[in-house]
């Protein structure tokens, strides 16, 4: 609390060579950037947040688009599928029938 107050709070999360400053938005893995959408990156900062807890695709588009109901089921796969590509498709697990993980 007492950073938070001061302006100095940690603002970046990192997990198997992936950081992600909310602060800036920007992304690396292993010190080189990675583009993301808008979408990715809320996506990838929601996993990495509950890194060590498998979070379910209602639970993730919640997080995306919040109550909207006119969100594509597979909207949550495709940029799931994204992400895998760009950090290189081992940070990001399934949990068949549960949702997804990044383990901690």
């Amino acid at each position: 609390m007492i950073r938070r107050i001061s302006g100095y709070a940690d603002t970046t999360m990192s997990c198997h060579g992936v950081t992600l400053s909310m602060a800036t938005g920007e992304v690396e893995m292993k010190g080189a950037p990675i583009r993301l959408t808008p979408n990715e990156f809320k996506l990838l900062s929601t996993l990495m947040a509950h890194a060590g807890r498998v979070m379910s695709k209602d639970q993730l588009q919640q997080a995306l688009h919040g109550m909207d109901e006119g969100i594509s089921p597979n909207a949550i796969e495709v940029h799931i599928h994204n992400l895998r590509k760009k950090t290189g498709g081992t940070l990001i697990q399934n949990i068949r029938g549960v949702g997804y993980i990044i383990e901690k």
